[in-house]
């Protein structure tokens, strides 16, 4: 009898899962902590920072107007990443791109 018992659980735990799925949609979380200031130490470096990487996004397109938010592709030129780091003046800084600013506040901005 004990011997049926185990052979009865072990073929209930090696029996194959049926998934299931609905169309909910789901919120992802994203946060990242701008104030490990560590992360955005280095221009051009955003291998301490998960999941985010910030370009320039040069040569994507040469048609003026174009919507920013149709642009989907990479960039075909070197060099596309964009990091200042450890900004402290935003009110000064006059160079567009992706910069990190060391402020209370920390946060990285986009011009």
């Amino acid at each position: 009898m004990q011997r049926c018992f185990f052979v009865v659980i072990a073929a209930a735990l090696l029996a194959p899962r049926i998934g299931a799925a609905n169309s909910t949609p789901e919120l992802l979380y994203f946060n990242q902590p701008w104030t490990d200031t560590w992360r955005t130490y280095y221009n051009d470096d955003w291998s301490y920072v998960p999941g985010v990487v910030g370009f320039l996004g040069q040569d994507l397109t040469t048609t003026p107007g174009e919507d920013p938010q149709l642009l989907v592709g990479e960039s075909t030129l070197p060099n596309d990443v964009d990091l200042m780091a450890a900004q402290t003046a935003p009110n000064s800084l006059g160079t567009g791109g992706v910069a990190s600013f060391y402020l209370t506040d920390p946060v990285v901005a986009l011009q």
